[in-house]
């Protein structure tokens, strides 16, 4: 059957870039203000550190059902086959629930025994509030992938700005609810409000999409979709659990050595979200339907010119972020009093991760290209030798650097892991 040709306008980007961006800039916001109402210190320490295995396993969650459902519903969508569409999206949606409470599971039995091990640079104090918001945050994790489902449903109908708008929606109201709120003596309610957060974001998710019953029992059955799930739900974990690895040598630190390195990471991170969701999301389409008809050759240009429009928003970014250094530090210093060289921090350890943001979004398109042509095995074995190897580096730079040392092992880290799979998707794609 002859598949429609899915394209995504320059003004529909534009308002996709105008919602992702505002979501993302807002779940920034969340992170500065907890840091501004609380204090950067071992508090602000110890709630960042308790998002780390509730979110690994959200990623993880997110990224295996993205690698199987969404291709397999954007190709059902463009065949136009309503009957087979609505059923295949209920299975869909009964495969996310069931993930979702697996995830929720081993999130509560990761965070009890994780502090012994993880967070050893915590003192008892943290480390019981460290247990405490993260057992909380472990419910973000349920909701937060069973929305993640949604959002792929909706982007394989070509509804973006539906898939985005809930989350925006969700971020403008804990902002309001943290700004009323949060004070110092009890930022347990920050991790109320992310939780809340995710439940407003799944309530209006639920209202706007049209989902019958899931099915859950014909989900169990369907040994076809676990099976392609499995390996990166198995292998995944590796290549996510680079935060915990970071965290553990930041704890080590000073303190408000981890919100540094977050506070740095989470700008980083919110425009690789943004350009995934704008740019590299919409393009999975043209990849699976180029596949699909057996055109590799056109498949493969694309993927060549895209990687070269990652690469050079990269060094824009890296020139912006060079010329800030001249002069924010001191406007910063003039108009709000903060210390010019926690301000110049900041940047040198952007600038650093600019390299982990090139190599993410090449990352991320050069995975989907490999689940394109249903090869899920390969993203994640590279991703589990990157993980132990990026350990050793990671450890080496720290000691020599400190927290500007674990950036650069970041950006080495994900640099090397894209590198080997570009080499690999070639020759794969010229044999």
């Amino acid at each position: 059957m002859q598949t429609k040709k899915i394209m995504v306008s320059k003004k529909r980007r534009f308002y996709i870039a105008a919602v992702t961006g505002a979501q993302l800039i807002g779940q920034a916001t969340i992170q500065i203000l907890i840091i501004l109402l609380i204090g950067p210190g071992e508090k602000t320490d110890t709630f960042i550190a308790a998002q780390t295995i509730p979110f690994i396993l959200l990623a993880v969650g997110t990224a295996s059902l993205h690698s199987v459902w969404y291709t397999k519903l954007t190709i059902s969508n463009a065949d136009d086959n309503r009957s087979q569409f609505r059923r295949k999206k209920s299975i869909g949606y009964a495969h996310s629930i069931i993930s979702a409470l697996i995830a929720l599971i081993l999130s509560l039995i990761s965070t009890y025994f994780s502090e012994s091990f993880i967070f050893t640079g915590f003192s008892k104090e943290n480390i019981e509030n460290f247990k405490d918001y993260s057992y909380i945050l472990s419910f973000c994790t349920f909701f937060g992938i069973i929305s993640a489902y949604i959002s792929i449903t909706l982007r394989s109908q070509e509804f973006y700005l539906l898939a985005e708008t809930p989350s925006l929606v969700g971020t403008v109201i804990l902002l309001i609810f943290l700004s009323l709120t949060l004070r110092n003596e009890d930022i347990t309610m920050a991790a109320w409000g992310m939780l809340t957060r995710s439940i407003i974001i799944y309530s209006i998710q639920l209202f706007i999409i049209d989902f019958k019953k899931p099915l859950i029992k014909t989900s169990i059955t369907r040994k076809d979709e676990w099976l392609k799930m499995l390996p990166i739900t198995l292998t995944t974990p590796f290549y996510k659990a680079s935060p915990l690895v970071d965290r553990h040598f930041a704890s080590h630190t000073q303190a408000g050595g981890i919100t540094d390195l977050n506070i740095a990471q989470t700008i980083i991170s919110s425009v690789i979200a943004i350009s995934e969701k704008v740019y590299i999301t919409p393009l999975i389409p043209s990849f699976s339907n180029l596949i699909n008809r057996k055109e590799k050759r056109k498949a493969y240009k694309l993927y060549i010119r895209s990687l070269f429009i990652i690469t050079s928003g990269t060094l824009i970014i890296i020139t912006a972020l060079g010329i800030s250094f001249i002069f924010i530090p001191q406007l910063l210093s003039d108009l709000m009093n903060i210390d010019q060289s926690l301000t110049k921090n900041l940047i040198e350890i952007m600038i650093i991760l600019s390299g982990f943001l090139f190599a993410s979004l090449s990352g991320i398109l050069t995975n989907a290209f490999f689940f394109t042509i249903g090869s899920n095995k390969t993203p994640a074995q590279i991703g589990i030798i990157g993980f132990l190897i990026g350990i050793i580096y990671k450890y080496i730079l720290f000691l020599m650097f400190g927290i500007k040392g674990i950036a650069l092992g970041i950006t080495l880290h994900y640099m090397s892991n894209f590198g080997i799979l570009f080499l690999i998707l070639r020759k794969k794609l010229h044999e």
